[in-house]
């Protein structure tokens, strides 16, 4: 398959408001390719995370028990339609 274009939002996985305000981000990976996926995602995870707390992205993940409190939804550009999610804290 083709790299196609996707929108990544942080979203708090108890549906609630990010702390601080986080904008969506629009990438274009392959998602039937585990490698590009997986890379592409994991690149902004940490990042989005961090901004929506505050915090510094190059912390040590050990202190930032707050990552599972996210996941990072992928939609289709301009819908609701949810492609698949991802929490890049597991990696």
């Amino acid at each position: 398959m083709a790299r196609e274009r996707y929108e990544l939002r942080l979203e708090r996985l108890d549906g609630g408001r990010l702390p601080n305000r986080v904008e969506e981000v629009t990438e274009f990976f392959d998602l039937d390719d585990a490698y590009d996926t997986e890379t592409t995602l994991a690149k902004h995870f940490l990042p989005l995370a961090c901004a929506a707390e505050g915090e510094d992205p190059g912390g040590d993940r050990t202190e930032m028990p707050w990552l599972a409190r996210y996941v990072l939804r992928i939609y289709t550009p301009g819908s609701t339609r949810l492609v698949t999610s991802y929490r890049g804290w597991l990696v």
